[in-house]
């Protein structure tokens, strides 16, 4: 299976304890961790939605066989608008 990409900020990695899962400060109020399979999709998040954002940011490779929480592909809400470049894209 395809590697799994997360964009987090260099500071919030880290800030991360050694040895602990990491689980992004996000997750609390949007109940899911923001991914994408393809580089060109978290390219195009990144500069839509963290382009006046301050710092650093890591991109997290993750391996889907080794997750041990529930893989689910959605759509992203609100819908992207037509002919956008995240149109018809499902987000792990």
């Amino acid at each position: 299976m395809a590697l799994i990409h997360h964009l987090v900020p260099a500071a919030e990695w880290a800030a991360l304890p050694p040895g602990q899962p990491y689980l992004p400060a996000a997750y609390a109020a949007d109940g899911f961790i923001h991914c994408t399979t393809l580089p060109a999709v978290l390219l195009e998040v990144a500069n839509r939605f963290y382009q006046g954002v301050g710092g650093e940011f890591r991109v997290l490779d993750i391996d889907p066989d080794r997750l041990t929480a529930e893989l689910r592909y959605e759509a992203p809400l609100p819908p992207a608008p037509a002919g956008s470049p995240l149109e018809g894209v499902l987000f792990p």
